[in-house]
């Protein structure tokens, strides 16, 4: 249990705030406890002596003299609950675990209400894995020393570690109310006001962990208000910040997650972790050059650390900046800004040269640069230094340290030496086993038991860094690269399952084949986003038959396309809307809704599909075309659509008209319905026009693979109401819960 093994680490502090020793002359004199009225016994002035002497060893981790200091104390005062604990603290330091618990029982047979005995006592039974027995220490340690917020904290922990999450609730309340009730009795007192800062340190770290723990559980909700009660104890504590901001980013509300951002960065200016989250809330908004900002600070930083002749007394500093300037230049490498990325790789070799890592992302940058010659001898200078560093691993985590390892596993092995760990300013930590040969090595080091410290990049992976690349082509990334040309928005809207995304990779998968109505492939940012959403239709996915990636709720997504005509003349760049069929569904039923979808704002044109799959059922046919046009409806009296909007309606999978028996009903029906939404939104928008697309025909065979679509592309590229710069970027993201849906009605300021 990790949870365990941090409570060992944690006993040192237990009780270090809680009792003092007095100074006092007389062992047997008695003095007035200011916080209970109760009558303490006073320390004998040799026992004091010793006890300072054991605190100066301690603090110089000599725990062996701290250790007999406080035998000697004993001596003098063997009465004391505090001794005990602190004697206690020690032994555990020293690995003596039985000898500590006998001390702290002596100290609670002396006082079963002393909290730090209590405290530890608790810790050490988390420790063993007796998690009833230390709930009930904590709890007595609570009562009998109610403003030590480590005892809240520490059972929040453990009631988490065991899915109590309300109890775990309950005693952050119960710490929240301590802490108004210490601010309210502290007045200009200095030890009470240094209480209400622990207090309110605590408290906010409580509920931080409530916060995460609601979060990695799923209830938004829960983690939402847990976080804000953070942020409410105390409302700069940079950990409530930075948690609260971690989470608004996995929600994709990152405006805010940029503000609690901000404020972190006002605290620690130079603080690498938040120039690199800033770095990414910045990408997943489309805003590249200020990635490219963030970059050049934390370039800058580097430079600083290189210039220090003390730089290997700043280790961490090293490795946190060159682990941030590897995520942003990722990120630099996925909006194609590949100088920025190099430059940015090559201030993190700097730091430290030839790591495989960097050095292998610097390779891809060379390559996207155009410089192919010079990344295939940068790959190739990559796998010769993995390769002679076989008998050498390094940590499985970038830039991660070793924790522990044992070397009598295998020093009776043949043909091994010695082993030997290293690390330093230019090299990453490691291990390294010397021995006669390669072989012997290599066996050898298959057997080694090595533990890592993982620290803050533990997370860490080729995964999420492919992730981060995609991000700024695929999703908002699109929206900013090509600001600067010309783009004309088509907005694909319809109810789930209408065939929105098949429509957009039929035309992709048709520029693959040649060009469309005189009109070839030019160029896409948005590549791997069209390939992802075209696997389940080929063969590849091993899918009996063809599909398309759902798109997920709750995103605003666009993919990019650009067409040239046959004679070279000019470019025309395309942005397609990729958005969920509920997220339509809700813009239908709620003109609130509706005006959330800022993006409609600055449409071309607006198809709106109607599946024919569905229309051609009788019973269903009219519910169908109404909820069509309630959408259109919608849009246009929410004002999201211009006037001068060009709306096509998009008869979908035609081909289920063209094989029912009953095709001339069918079409009377059609006409009927043309008719109506004419009479009704004619006047309203540019032009209404009307289409029927089978993209992928699977009910007759005298359609061909995107039908219908040759004619769609020849309406844009040659009509467009307006072609300009576009700013797509919504004024709030869109969550795809309810929770997040209400609080961006109720608390974001922009609901009605």
């Amino acid at each position: 249990m990790r949870w365990a093994a941090f409570a060992l680490l944690a006993v040192a502090c237990a009780h270090s705030r809680q009792s003092r020793l007095s100074p006092h002359p007389a062992a047997e004199g008695a003095a007035e406890d200011v916080d209970s009225g109760e009558v303490q016994p006073r320390a004998s002035p040799r026992a004091y002596r010793h006890y300072l002497d054991a605190q100066l060893a301690k603090n110089a981790d000599d725990f062996a003299t701290a250790a007999s200091e406080l035998r000697e104390a004993l001596l003098y005062d063997p009465e004391s609950p505090h001794l005990h604990c602190v004697l206690a603290e020690v032994l555990i330091k020293q690995g003596r675990l039985n000898d500590a618990e006998e001390e702290l029982q002596t100290a609670l047979a002396l006082d079963p209400k002393h909290a730090p005995a209590r405290l530890l006592s608790a810790r050490i039974a988390v420790a063993r894995g007796n998690l009833p027995e230390a709930r009930e220490h904590f709890q007595i340690a609570i009562e009998g020393q109610p403003d030590d917020a480590e005892a809240y904290h520490d059972l929040v922990r453990l009631l988490l570690a065991t899915g109590e999450a309300p109890a775990a609730e309950a005693v952050a309340e119960r710490l929240a109310i301590r802490l108004r009730s210490a601010q309210e009795r502290g007045g200009d007192d200095a030890d009470a006001l240094v209480t209400v800062d622990r207090l309110r340190e605590q408290s906010a770290a409580v509920w931080v962990e409530l916060g995460r723990w609601w979060a990695q559980h799923g209830d938004d909700e829960a983690a939402r208000r847990a976080l804000a009660r953070a942020r409410s104890a105390s409302p700069s504590d940079p950990d409530a910040l930075a948690a609260e901001a971690a989470w608004l980013e996995t929600k994709r509300r990152f405006a805010e997650a940029r503000e609690r951002y901000l404020r972190l960065l006002s605290q620690r200016p130079e603080a690498p972790e938040v120039l690199a989250a800033l770095a990414r809330v910045a990408l997943a908004e489309g805003d590249v050059d200020t990635v490219s900002a963030h970059s050049r600070k934390l370039l800058g930083l580097a430079a600083n650390v290189e210039r220090e002749d003390d730089a290997g007394d700043r280790e961490e500093d090293r490795r946190d900046l060159a682990a941030a300037l590897l995520r942003v230049s990722v990120a630099l490498l996925g909006a194609h800004r590949s100088a920025e990325a190099q430059h940015a790789l090559d201030g993190a070799l700097r730091l430290y040269p030839h790591h495989p890592e960097l050095s292998f992302y610097r390779a891809v940058a060379l390559v996207q640069r155009g410089h192919p010659r010079d990344g295939a001898l940068a790959f190739e200078a990559v796998e010769r230094r993995i390769t002679a560093s076989a008998g050498e691993p390094a940590s499985p985590v970038f830039l991660g340290k070793v924790k522990k390892y044992d070397a009598t596993a295998i020093k009776n092995r043949p043909g091994v030496h010695s082993v030997v760990e290293f690390g330093g300013q230019n090299i990453e930590a490691g291990v390294a086993v010397v021995a006669d040969s390669y072989w012997h090595a290599k066996t050898a080091l298959d057997l080694l038991p090595i533990e890592w410290d993982d620290g803050a990049h533990g997370e860490d992976s080729s995964e999420k860094f492919l992730r981060m690349a995609h991000a700024a082509l695929d999703e908002p990334g699109a929206q900013k690269l090509e600001v600067a040309r010309p783009m004309r928005l088509v907005v694909v809207a319809g109810p789930v399952g209408c065939g929105k995304t098949t429509l957009l990779t039929s035309l992709y998968e048709l520029f693959q084949w040649g060009p469309i109505s005189g009109y070839s492939f030019a160029a896409s940012n948005t590549l791997p986003a069209f390939e992802r959403r075209c696997y389940l239709s080929r063969t590849a996915s091993e899918r009996s038959e063809p599909d398309t990636e759902r798109t997920p709720f709750g995103e605003v997504r666009y993919l990019h396309l650009r067409i040239c005509p046959e004679d070279l003349s000019r470019e025309i760049d395309f942005l397609f809307t990729d958005v969920s069929g509920e997220t339509f569904e809700r813009a239908r039923d709620s003109t609130l809704e509706c005006r959330q979808l800022t993006f409609l704002r600055q449409a071309d044109h607006f198809l709106l599909l109607l599946d024919s799959e569905k229309l051609i059922v009788k019973e269903r046919r009219w519910e169908v075309a109404h909820d069509s046009m309630t959408l259109l409806r919608s849009c246009l009296d929410s004002g999201m659509l211009a006037s001068n909007c060009l709306v096509n309606v998009l008869w979908t999978k035609f081909d289920y008209f063209e094989a029912a028996s009953t095709n001339a009903e069918h079409a009377r029906f059609l006409a009927q319905l043309e008719g109506e939404m004419r009479t009704e939104f004619s006047s309203r928008v540019g032009r209404l026009s009307f289409s029927r697309i089978a993209a992928r025909p699977t009910q007759v065979d005298n359609l061909n693979f995107g039908h219908g679509l040759a004619e769609l592309l020849r309406h844009w590229a040659s009509v467009s109401p307006r072609e300009r710069s576009m700013n797509l970027l919504p004024f709030t993201a869109l969550g795809s819960r309810e929770s997040e849906l209400y609080a961006s009605r109720h608390f974001s300021g922009s609901g009605e």
